[in-house]
């Protein structure tokens, strides 16, 4: 089957010199994502990937990228125009991604297809509604957050999301929450909690014994408090911090002045972070629960954590929890105390404890979010909702 993805997902070589060359970084997490379920999905397809790069003011010293093309691995990779311009992506972008995709499926001979967009690029997603209507072909939305719930977005957005998002033909959806609240037409959905990668088993980085965390940067996220209860115990391990967000200079600043322990590696890319989680002797994420979250979202790095061999400490998810009850380290909450102590249960185990609990749920997170299981399910979903009638 031959699927479009529209998303912003870029080619990995590609935005990794895009964040080494950007002012302004763009957020990885959709990154990691896209990239594992464009790799289940190719598994039994073809794949063109047309990517809508994240290009905001001062990224960049130039106002627009032009139009750029790839092939990966068998993946066919087509980046569009980005202007920084508010009044042209309001006005004018739109209808030129519309011209751009229909150039490109006419240009490689495209003809049997479904389209797969990530509906969060608003504009992405209203012309995968166009071309689909044009094609008579079927187009799933992957419903991976809601935006409701982000602080990051205007309430002119939110209103735009939350009228156009039933207008597609199926989902992939994270949570039976989020399908719930998007699709009450209750159109054929996939749920897909999360995947896994077999990480390529690379070389350690001279950084001796370490415990990692990498993610956004703020308060909000726990990152506070993480530092907070680090500095707090004597135990032999570093902390290892990759990510970017408000708190970057103060994390530099506090692994210069206050805990030299720390050490802060800025943004890396997705190869550098799946290399720190498999060597760290901890992966950690202090997120504090939110029962919103917990209904509407499935943390995907914490589900990266536990298939990297490497032991896991989290804060609450209810889903994961139900799984992998016995095979990561779950803390009693967020606060300072809750970390502090999580850090000394892990400090107190033994090696061959730490080494069983991370082996099972490497063993259980490939069995339950595997590419393979997941590539087969999403198959079967597509095949079958391909050759449902269009009325």
């Amino acid at each position: 089957m031959n699927i479009i993805v529209l998303t912003s997902y870029m080619e990995d070589s590609y935005f990794s010199s895009y964040l080494d060359e950007a002012s302004i970084k763009p957020n990885p997490s959709n990154q990691n994502f896209y990239y594992k379920l464009i790799q289940a999905l190719k598994i039994n397809n073809d794949i063109d990937v047309i990517s809508l790069r994240p290009f905001a003011k001062n990224m960049f010293a130039e106002k627009k990228l032009n139009e750029k093309y790839d092939d990966v691995d068998g993946i066919h990779y087509f980046y569009p125009q980005v202007k920084t311009s508010i009044f042209y992506k309001l006005l004018f972008e739109k209808n030129y991604l519309y011209k751009a995709i229909n150039n490109y499926i006419a240009n490689h001979h495209l003809r049997d297809f479904i389209i797969v967009v990530d509906p969060l690029r608003i504009n992405l997603g209203k012309v995968a509604i166009d071309i689909k209507k044009r094609y008579g072909k079927k187009c799933v939305a992957v419903l991976t957050d809601n935006p409701n719930n982000l602080s990051s977005v205007n309430r002119h957005y939110k209103k735009q999301f939350n009228k156009y998002i039933q207008n597609f033909d199926g989902y992939i959806s994270l949570t039976r929450k989020l399908n719930e609240l998007f699709n009450p037409a209750d159109k054929p959905c996939y749920f897909l909690e999360g995947l896994a990668l077999e990480m390529k088993k690379g070389t350690p980085k001279p950084l001796g014994k370490y415990i990692f965390f990498g993610g956004s940067l703020y308060e909000k996220y726990g990152v506070k408090n993480l530092l907070e209860a680090y500095k707090e115990i004597d135990i032999p391990y570093r902390l290892v911090i990759a990510g970017d967000g408000k708190m970057r200079k103060e994390i530099y600043n506090w692994s210069e002045r206050i805990d030299t322990r720390v050490l802060y590696l800025g943004m890396v890319n997705r190869e550098t972070i799946e290399n720190l989680e498999q060597f760290a002797e901890l992966n950690i994420n202090p997120r504090p629960f939110s029962k919103t979250l917990d209904e509407e979202s499935i943390p995907s790095k914490v589900i990266e954590y536990l298939s990297s061999g490497t032991l896991t400490m989290t804060t609450m998810n209810t889903p994961l929890y139900n799984y992998f009850k016995n095979e990561a380290i779950w803390l009693n909450g967020d606060s300072v105390i809750d970390i502090k102590n999580g850090l000394l249960q892990f400090n107190s185990m033994s090696k061959d404890e730490k080494r069983n609990m991370a082996k099972k749920a490497k063993s259980k997170a490939i069995h339950l979010y595997g590419m393979q299981s997941q590539s087969a399910g999403l198959m079967e979903f597509l095949v079958r909702l391909k050759k449902t009638v269009i009325y």
